[in-house]
């Protein structure tokens, strides 16, 4: 039997429903146009939303006659946009778990801690001496008309000051794409160790004031620690084989998005009921999400992966080839830039053409390799007003070593010889080797430059520039112009240079890129130290593996500096090729009945 309560119920939440959606709407266009001109104004675009809350408010709009703001945010409706907002903030703290880096703290747990704990302590103690002098002023009242001890107060106020905005931080993160960065992923490693030590310090807070116990601080401190540990030995595994486990339950199906939205909601909840910020546990299940799927038997072994694509869709296959390249260095100097002021080579034909008449007057190119020398010239002729110039550390730009003998390291029989070689030969040869494709230009390439640069000389109308035996110690931007700080290696002279985008030639990182990795871990390997490729470029997995994973392009360790090269692309593929061959009539000859499965997308 229904009771008469329930439709009155329905009829105040259909009421409601309208004003909640006008106010979403006035809230979504506001905060757009704020950020925005944040953004024009050289500011995170959080900023300018942050701006857009405080305009809406009661702050600034309630200054406004005619009550405005309950105009467009009814009393009724502010609870529910309450709760769209907070679920809304877990889900993004959820997606910026899932793309954060944790093989970049490996390592550096010294070091976060230290930036955390003193991040923490130089605030919390002006706050706390800021609180001694304001309590003998002006003596604060609680709600309930108690005066909290100076003891309390003083450690309230601490806290207010030391705590760190957790969310803006990781959308700052996020829209400069420094999610897998190493100073990315420190920055929201230090800030989530802060809050969580402020939540605690806050919790003591209450404590001290009388309003809880100190049971409740200790339960919120052992409970953490529990899910915690709960979320990395048991929800991450878990989630590796409920994902990968076939089609019906992979990421990419319908059951495989509801598991992980329930996850990041469940884990959510858990925070906030042991007195937590909910955001902290959506992160957290986001970063033990795994990222690579490697179908996985019983005892571990591999039997196929399971390959997500950008544009949402996944595919499983048995055997796998990834030929995706290192990762990009863009050395930690340049890491704090906007992303729109800095372009990578991996980046330059679609970054060029981004760029708008402000971002081209003045352009700096760092490095000293062919790369950096085509885009310098390329830049040069693209722009006709445009300033170029070239910092390197070298004395100055250096033709390719390209005698016929050294050539004969980018035969593909070479490969053989570099890959039987013991560490420090190939060490060795990997040093020898350096000048003959990263520290070089090609002779066309080095005369183009000269000859222009000589011109420009005799005209007096100098628009490419070399700069040498200079370092970049510091890059910060102040208002429109990118302001490098140059080092003279000579002289010691240290200088300002100021342009519009920063273009980097500075290769890329020596280790595996961070898909691999991914795979890896999928995989049962622990560390990079686990990651091993054999001759014919297949990922060493665990014993009894029936899946297997092909390496292209970024075995230069193992098997020389031509494995990122085009000149033995062809027979890296041929190689490849047949060892896939060969292991499919493995199977075939293991269970002549088996029909071997091709790529499925679901």
């Amino acid at each position: 039997m229904h009771s008469a309560s329930q439709p009155a119920a329905s009829g105040a939440a259909d009421a409601v429903l309208g004003p909640v959606l006008s106010a979403l709407a006035v809230i979504l266009v506001v905060a757009f146009l704020c950020g925005r001109l944040a953004e024009r104004r050289r500011q995170p675009a959080v900023m300018g939303e942050i701006v857009a809350g405080v305009a809406l408010g009661p702050s600034l709009l309630g200054l406004l006659p005619g009550d405005p703001v309950q105009l467009l945010f009814p009393a009724e409706a502010r609870p529910y946009l309450q709760v769209l907002a907070q679920v809304g903030l877990v889900l993004f703290m959820f997606g910026v778990g899932h793309r954060f880096d944790v093989a970049h703290l490996r390592g550096t747990g010294r070091q976060v801690a230290a930036v955390s704990l003193g991040s923490v302590v130089l605030p919390f103690v002006l706050g706390g001496g800021t609180a001694v002098a304001l309590y003998a002023w002006s003596r604060p009242v609680a709600a309930d008309g108690r005066s909290p001890g100076l003891l309390a107060f003083a450690l309230f106020l601490g806290t207010a000051m030391s705590i760190t905005a957790f969310p803006v931080l990781a959308r700052i993160i996020a829209d400069r794409g420094l999610y897998r960065d190493k100073v990315g992923a420190m920055s929201l490693a230090c800030a989530a160790l802060q809050d969580l030590v402020a939540w605690c310090v806050l919790a003591l807070v209450v404590v001290v004031a009388g309003a809880g116990d100190a049971w409740s601080l200790a339960r919120m401190m052992g409970w953490s620690a529990l899910l915690l540990v709960a979320l990395v030995y048991v929800v991450r595994p878990a989630l590796r084989l409920l994902l990968a486990s076939g089609r019906r339950w992979g990421g990419n199906s319908g059951m495989g998005q509801a598991v992980l939205v329930a996850g990041a909601l469940l884990s959510a909840w858990a925070t906030h009921e042991v007195g937590l910020h909910a955001v902290f546990g959506a992160f957290a299940f986001g970063a033990v999400v795994p990222k690579a799927d490697a179908l996985r038997g019983e005892a571990g072994a591999v039997t196929g992966w399971r390959v997500h694509l950008t544009d949402g869709t996944a595919l499983t296959c048995r055997d796998l080839v990834v030929g995706a390249g290192r990762d990009a260095h863009v050395p930690e100097v340049f890491q704090g830039l906007p992303k729109d002021r800095v372009i990578h080579s991996t980046r330059f034909t679609e970054g060029l053409a981004t760029l708008g008449e402000q971002r081209t007057r003045r352009i700096a190119v760092i490095g000293a390799a062919q790369s950096a020398a085509e885009m310098l010239w390329t830049s040069h002729q693209s722009f006709p007003d445009a300033e170029c110039t070239m910092i390197m550390r070298s004395i100055g730009l250096n033709s390719y070593e390209s005698s016929k003998f050294t050539n004969e390291i980018f035969y593909s029989s070479f490969v053989d010889e570099f890959y039987a070689a013991s560490a420090p030969a190939r060490e060795q040869l990997l040093r020898e080797m350096h000048r003959t494709n990263y520290a070089g230009l090609a002779p066309g390439m080095l005369d183009t430059l000269y000859r222009q640069t000589y011109v420009e000389k005799l005209t007096g109308d100098e628009r490419l520039r070399l700069i040498t035996m200079t370092d970049v110690t510091a890059a910060a931007l102040d208002g429109n112009d990118v302001v490098l700080t140059l080092s003279n290696r000579r002289t010691g002279e240290v200088s300002e240079h100021r342009c519009d985008t920063v273009m980097l030639g500075t290769g890329f990182e020596p280790g595996m890129p961070w898909l691999v990795r991914e795979l890896s871990r999928s995989a049962g390997l622990k560390g990079t130290e686990d990651i091993a490729v054999d001759r014919n470029y297949r990922l060493v997995l665990p014993d009894g593996s029936t899946g297997t994973c092909h390496l292209q392009g970024v075995n230069e360790a193992t098997h020389g500096i031509a494995d990122s090269l085009l000149s033995v692309l062809a027979a890296r593929a041929g190689d490849i090729v047949t060892d896939l061959l060969a292991v499919r009539a493995e199977r075939s000859a293991d269970r002549p009945d088996a029909e071997i499965p091709a790529a499925q997308v679901a």
